[in-house]
This record gives C-alpha cells, sequence and structure tokens, in this order.
C-alpha cells in the first residue's frame, strides 16, 4: 500500500515545515496520476526536492552571476559573446537560452534602446522558463500540459497567470503539471513512473535525466540525497532521522538499495545512533 503523505512526512524530508497546501495538493494529484506506489512517490518526491530546493521555489530563477552562466548555460552563447551583457537580468537571459526552440519564440533587439532586460518581459523564453515543482519548461510542454488537462493550447498563457488553480506559479498548478510530467513526458521511450518502477539506482538517475540535465553537479547530489530521505520516510516506519552531519549522512546511503538502506536504518535505530 503506498503512503498518504503527511506534514511530519514531508518536514522531515526537506527538514523544514513546508506549506499545508503543498500536502492537499500532493495527496490529491499523485492518485489520478498514477503515483501511487512508494518507489514511485519516492522517485517523485526526491526529484521534486531536488528541482525546487525543498519545496522552497516553484519558478526559475534566471539572476546568474557570470560564473553561474559559463556554468549552466556556456553552450547558448558564442565565443565573441560578451556574457556581461545577461548578468543578473533574468528576462534578456531567459530569451536568450530558452528562445527561438521547442515552440518558443525569439526577440531579437534591433537597436541599442532594446537591450533593456524589461524590454524581454513579454518573450517567450521568459513566460515559459521553469515553473512548478518540476520546473515545466519550453511552450510546447506548457501546451501539452494545457492539452492534457483540458483547457488546451489556445489558453495556454492561463499556466502562467496567477489567480486561477491552473498556473504552474501557484501551488495548485505546480503541484499537478509536476504529476502531469513524471506520468506522460516520454524521453528515450520511458517516463519518470516506468523508472520508478524498476527501482534501480540506474533508474533513478535516468528518471533525472527525463526531467532535466543530469549529472548537474551539485543539485543532482541534492537529487540523491533526498532520494535516501524519501526511502527512510515513504513507506518506512518514519522513526529513523537522517540528520545533516550525522554518520548516517556520511555514509551516503543513496548508494544503497531500498532493502539496504532499510537494513541500514534499523541498525542504527537499535544501536540508538
Amino acid at each position: 500500500m503506498a503512503t498518504i503523505l503527511t506534514q511530519k512526512i514531508m518536514n522531515d524530508i526537506v527538514g523544514r515545515n513546508i506549506n499545508d497546501d503543498y500536502i492537499t495538493h500532493l495527496n490529491t494529484y499523485m492518485p489520478q496520476y498514477g503515483i501511487i506506489t512508494n518507489p514511485r512517490i519516492q522517485f517523485f518526491i526526491a526529484i521534486a526536492c531536488g528541482e525546487t530546493g525543498g519545496f522552497s521555489k516553484i519558478n526559475e530563477i534566471m539572476n546568474y552571476s557570470k560564473a553561474g552562466i559559463e556554468k549552466t548555460f556556456s553552450n547558448k552563447f558564442h565565443h565573441n559573446e560578451n556574457i556581461n551583457d545577461y548578468v543578473m537580468k533574468d528576462k534578456k537571459l531567459a530569451n536568450k537560452v530558452y528562445g527561438g526552440i521547442y515552440k518558443n519564440g525569439q526577440i531579437t533587439p534591433t537597436h541599442s534602446s532594446e537591450l533593456d532586460n524589461d524590454y524581454y518581459q513579454n518573450s517567450d523564453g521568459w513566460k515559459y522558463r521553469g515553473g512548478g515543482i518540476f520546473q515545466l519548461t519550453f511552450k510546447c510542454n506548457y501546451e501539452d500540459y494545457a492539452d492534457n488537462i483540458g483547457i488546451g493550447k489556445t489558453r495556454v498563457e492561463e499556466l502562467i497567470t496567477s489567480g486561477n488553480a491552473n498556473c504552474v506559479r501557484e501551488i495548485q498548478g505546480a503541484v499537478r503539471s509536476a504529476c502531469y510530467y513524471a506520468q506522460n513526458h516520454n524521453k528515450n521511450g520511458s517516463t519518470v513512473l516506468l523508472e520508478a518502477d524498476k527501482n534501480t539506482w540506474e533508474s533513478f538517475i535516468n528518471a533525472c535525466r527525463i526531467v532535466g540535465r543530469c549529472p548537474d553537479g551539485n543539485n543532482y547530489q541534492k537529487k540523491r540525497d533526498y532520494l535516501a530521505k524519501c526511502r527512510a520516510y515513504i513507506g518506512g516506519d518514519g522513526i529513523v532521522r537522517y540528520d545533516t552531519g550525522s554518520r548516517v549522512e556520511n555514509t551516503r546511503l543513496t548508494y544503497l538499495t531500498s532493502t539496504e538502506l532499510n537494513v541500514f536504518l534499523e541498525a542504527k535505530r537499535k544501536m540508538g545512533t
């Protein structure tokens, strides 16, 4: 039987109190999209935690430093382009790196006065940047999701307009869009949920790749750590804590299988450590 998420389970996983609305909408939409076994829930929550910094942000933040741009988007710049022109200019950077692909239009400035950051407020790159707990990105994916929930492609901008239940930049839409993506987004013949059904370390890597860049440095390591926490708290007894700096943390439980993890945590619990 799958675990029903509670405030305590989620707080233990992310290490702080999260908004009650997340719990309500997770328990509503996960079953609707087939996220109904413990491995599926574990994979789903671990990836969502990694994408959102533990459910702390649901909108992609595009205010990058020069080093951040070079690390994340270096393939989007020609060798003679000045990256400094995009530092801490979120809308302009989004138009640059997300524009012109996957049904996104792209604004091309014609004179210097159009280089101001706010000029790109209505660019597709900015409007269809990452949103929701799986960071849904690109107009094509927003349109597919709009079709899935029955509003259709012609009303796709409802997904980025605040004040309605479909908006992926607010909690209800943020959760539902991720559930949709986990079930339906197919990459190389697989989905997040199909990879979760395999329930192996390799399949978790594959699931991460379906959602975004993988490996992606520190964020990828965080997803691995979140998976260990999810395996401890979702479908487990919820007794053993996983505290940063403890011997449990230092053993890197993410390298263990689900069975090995449970055996290890039970042994630590009995020893009182």
